[in-house]
């Protein structure tokens, strides 16, 4: 207790070592805005190792405006990540997401739009497992920079988070909209690989919502695709629509048990171990295989929730 009482105290120190930094006379016209900038770092520091966490953010948050009034963007932008990082310390995730935005503009502003994406998307990961919907926004944010400044692939990787959210909230109609994004952006960089998974997760997601025809229209759509035709994803998903289509529940639970979606990502995998066939019928096989030759029992499941990810 004594030592952080100590740092609390040499904190405040360097605090009014700050605003004196600050303050002009009839002999000093100009404020020292370095040696402000320096003391503010100082406390904030100080602040933060004797676990004052509120006086921390308020060091931050100076630090960067007066960063700021030095024209040191960047720095700026870097202190008030620090301050949103307390946020998240404190548990104010609202404040962690404002710092957070606050800090990727200032990135913008220097020029650095890369570092602007990674603070956006840092500041997603932070309270994307207590506000996953200010995670989206965040990750929205992200995506427009990155397409506005010419980054599909990091684009690309902010759309997959938005879906694979959407699908956690259960909310797959946006889901849905959020993939066909990410499709378009790995398609644009010749990404075709990834575009075949995706095509599974996007027929998934509609036979989820119900949507034989949707389902079956992404799939003869996706044969534009380079190399989806011949593809292991392919002639998954056509026999899976045509388990569909014939009411064919075992045929259909033999093929997403098969490898191919069995390891895709745990959202996807979710909504397939969930799916069944609208009225169909079971055969009489009591122990259907998944596809490789091996036998699925009772608590072949519990596969489903490994996945790869």
């Amino acid at each position: 207790m004594a030592n952080k009482e100590k740092k609390i105290s040499e904190g405040l120190e360097h605090m009014e070592l700050a605003a004196k930094c600050l303050k002009t006379s009839f002999f000093k016209w100009k404020p020292d805005l370095d040696g402000a900038v320096s003391e503010y770092g100082k406390a904030a520091v100080c602040f933060k190792n004797g676990k004052a966490l509120e006086k921390a953010r308020e060091a931050y948050i100076k630090t960067a405006d007066t960063q700021c009034q030095a024209n040191s963007h960047f720095h700026a932008g870097k202190s008030y990540e620090q301050a949103a990082m307390i946020c998240r310390d404190m548990k104010d995730h609202d404040q962690a997401a404002h710092w957070a935005v606050q800090a990727s503009n200032f990135f913008l502003e220097y020029g650095t739009p890369d570092t602007a994406c990674s603070a956006l998307e840092r500041a997603g990961k932070m309270i994307e497992p207590v506000q996953p919907e200010k995670a989206i926004e965040l990750y929205r944010r992200a995506q427009d920079v990155a397409e506005m400044e010419d980054r599909p692939r990091q684009a690309a990787e902010m759309a997959g988070k938005v879906a694979r959210i959407y699908i956690r909230l259960k909310k797959h109609e946006q889901a849905y909209t959020a993939l066909e994004k990410e499709m378009t952006l790995w398609s644009g960089v010749e990404n075709f690989p990834m575009v075949n998974k995706l095509v599974v997760a996007a027929v998934l997601l509609q036979l989820h919502l119900g949507d034989y025809i949707a389902a079956d229209k992404m799939y003869k759509s996706s044969m534009s695709v380079p190399g989806f035709g011949s593809s292991e994803e392919a002639m998954c998903l056509e026999e899976l629509l045509t388990a569909y289509d014939e009411g064919d529940q075992e045929k259909a639970t033999e093929v997403l048990r098969r490898p191919i979606i069995r390891y895709m990502e745990n959202d996807f995998t979710k909504l397939a171990r969930d799916l069944t066939v609208p009225g169909g019928r079971v055969g009489t096989n009591p122990n259907p295989t998944d596809g490789a030759g091996e036998t699925v029992g009772d608590d072949e499941d519990d596969e489903y929730s490994g996945g790869l990810c």
